[in-house]
């Protein structure tokens, strides 16, 4: 018994040992810097040439993409962003003075700055996608390449027809039942669970597979949705989002990543596609907005080709 429970003990010590250490791949270290008054926060994951990553939203938590930046962290230093008034970098009021274009721009040129880096490497989804192209359309000297997931378009002539593919997904009852969550979270009256309710059936006109809903949901559904930070930026964008023909002089290279069924589009990707001379894009098959969640291994095999 005496000599089982020392072995006991010693294998126990021996597994410990191990995983001390083994290098933790996932690891996040959060640093902040200052920018117009604010302190903005990101993480980094990892080692190697800087990648930063943009989520979408705007609004949405960074905690979405954060299994792109585990997975670049193997390779890579993968540096995502809390954008202004998301996660940590929390804004004490939201309104046109604290939350606008040059402001988000400014943000990532004072990122570029705290990182020391000459140029930056910037993967962006959505609503990053687009902070991404408005960065380089102020610093086109200081991107080295990028890629754009599910890309919004060069201006917002593209909304109309991603709002009405996103209609065409849901039932009339659907409809119904999304708008009063909506009203209810807006009131802020929804608790985790009816806001959960109601982000999952967001998702589901953004995929392709609905019989997937559910697993893609628990996924997705990670870090708080900031409301007040989408409605400011909506009218921001709105009023002043336009890049088109804003790179004519622009060679760095550029990825466009865009599933064939994802509701933004193809003409949209196509519009981003023909706004820079040396861009290319990668289709991906039975996708729809989140690739790297529907088709993981066509998704990392065109970003770290692309990358590499």
């Amino acid at each position: 018994m005496i000599n089982l429970l020392y072995s006991y003990r010693r294998s126990c010590l021996i597994l410990l040992s191990c995983f001390l250490l083994t290098p933790q791949l996932h690891s996040q270290i959060y640093r902040s810097f200052s920018s117009a008054g604010t302190d903005i926060y990101f993480r980094t994951f990892g080692e190697g040439e800087t990648i930063v990553l943009l989520s979408g939203g705007p609004g949405i938590s960074s905690e979405q993409i954060i299994d792109i930046a585990e997975k670049l962290g193997e390779n890579h230093q993968a540096v995502l962003l809390d954008q202004r008034g998301t996660g940590k970098s929390e804004l004490d009021a939201v309104n046109a003075s604290t939350l606008n274009l040059s402001l988000i721009v400014e943000d990532l040129e004072a990122l570029r700055k705290t990182l020391k880096a000459k140029k930056l490497t910037i993967v962006g989804h959505s609503w990053g996608a687009m902070y991404a192209m408005l960065y380089a359309k102020a610093y086109p000297q200081r991107i080295k390449k990028m890629v754009l997931v599910s890309t919004g378009g060069v201006n917002m002539g593209f909304y109309d027809r991603y709002r009405e593919n996103l209609l065409a997904k849901y039932s009339a009852q659907e409809l119904t039942r999304l708008k009063y969550l909506n009203q209810l979270r807006r009131a802020g009256r929804a608790d985790a669970e009816l806001d959960r309710e109601f982000r999952t059936l967001e998702y589901k006109a953004r995929i392709y597979d609905e019989s997937q809903l559910e697993a893609y949901s628990r996924i997705l559904y990670k870090g708080k949705f900031h409301d007040e930070v989408l409605q400011q930026l909506l009218v921001q964008i709105q009023e002043h989002y336009d890049v088109k023909d804003a790179f004519t002089d622009f060679d760095q290279e550029v990825l466009i990543i865009q599933g064939k069924e994802s509701p933004i589009g193809e003409e949209t990707a196509l519009e981003v596609l023909a706004n820079f001379p040396n861009a290319r894009i990668k289709w991906i098959q039975e996708c729809g907005h989140f690739p790297w969640i529907e088709q993981p291994q066509a998704f990392y095999e065109a970003l770290r080709g692309f990358l590499e």
